[in-house]
């Protein structure tokens, strides 16, 4: 997450840099930029170990294990987003800068469109058939993190079906919103991790994991449609 959100932020630079072919970028406006951007990282690295540190805190060793299992899956289901938003990202800060807003639908219907293709095979694959999987790769003493495994890819079909929420608020010059939303998901998941763990160990922490992911696609695409007009999620 912090490695792509310093990609996002030199993309920003750069088109800062190029703004109406300019040699020159305003101090104002390169730490206006900056600070959100650092700011989403820190926010997202952290909101990213929650789940740990609370087992920790909470929960017990093996839960520790079994959850860190269960997200080795959902690492590979991501990909497919990344790659989807490596591609598009720079044609759709393009177009939108342009002005062509028509154009920058058809990209994003299109871009959700082929990470859901890319990435719900795979994941109905992994609730299916993940117990047997962690068998081959981790042995017989994971196998409670199946489990975990498929309540977080539910929550992975529900982030790739909202399209590329974070890349279109950064990409338009709304990364204030972006951290909005961050911080708002790790309020929500927080109090989720302190009430499920207690009772419920690493199953609670995976759905907190999960309903936090909703909340923060719900929130980001709410603010994409509200300040841009624009559709992130698969339509």
């Amino acid at each position: 997450m912090a490695i792509l959100f310093s990609v996002l932020l030199l993309n920003k630079i750069v088109k800062l840099l190029s703004i109406q072919g300019r040699n020159e970028y305003s101090k104002q406006e390169w730490f206006a930029s900056l600070l959100p951007f650092s700011l989403v990282a820190v926010a997202g690295t952290l909101n990213n170990e929650l789940a740990t540190v609370f087992l920790g805190l909470l929960g017990s060793d093996e839960s520790i294990g079994y959850f860190k299992v269960a997200m080795q899956g959902i690492i590979v289901l991501a990909l497919g987003l990344q790659a989807v938003n490596t591609v598009s990202g720079p044609r759709i800060a393009r177009m939108y800068r342009l002005g062509q807003f028509s154009e920058t639908q058809k990209l994003l219907r299109k871009s959700a469109r082929l990470s859901f293709i890319s990435s719900v095979p795979l994941a109905v694959f992994l609730m299916i058939f993940g117990s047997d999987l962690i068998k081959i790769l981790f042995g017989d003493a994971y196998l409670l993190a199946a489990n975990l495994l498929a309540i977080l890819c539910i929550g992975q079909i529900v982030n790739v079906s909202m399209g590329s929420v974070g890349l279109v608020l950064n990409m338009t010059g709304n990364e204030k919103r972006t951290l909005r939303a961050q911080v708002i998901t790790i309020i929500v998941t927080v109090i989720l991790l302190s009430i499920l763990i207690p009772f419920f160990e690493a199953t609670g922490a995976a759905i907190s994991v999960s309903i936090g992911l909703a909340v923060w696609n719900f929130i980001m695409a709410y603010d994409v449609y509200r300040l841009t007009g624009l559709k992130t999620w698969i339509h």
